[in-house]
């Protein structure tokens, strides 16, 4: 849970940050570019932290098969 609340913090900054050196140039503010923006960020940081947990997983169960 704590690393969901985390991908939504950094998804919010990420967003926050790309609006303002990017979509500042249109002058104008959409809020569906920056909904659309946070989504898809947030779901790229989930899926990073899934693989990043599924290689956690192989390789601890790997090392811990090969000491027994």
């Amino acid at each position: 849970m704590i690393k969901i609340l985390k991908n939504g913090f950094f998804a919010f900054l990420a967003d926050i940050l790309g609006y303002c050196f990017v979509f500042a140039k249109m002058k104008s503010f959409d809020l569906k570019i920056l909904v659309v923006a946070f989504f898809f960020t947030f779901l790229v940081l989930n899926i990073l932290d899934f693989i990043d947990y599924i290689y956690a997983k192989r390789f601890k169960n790997k090392d811990g098969d090969d000491n027994e």
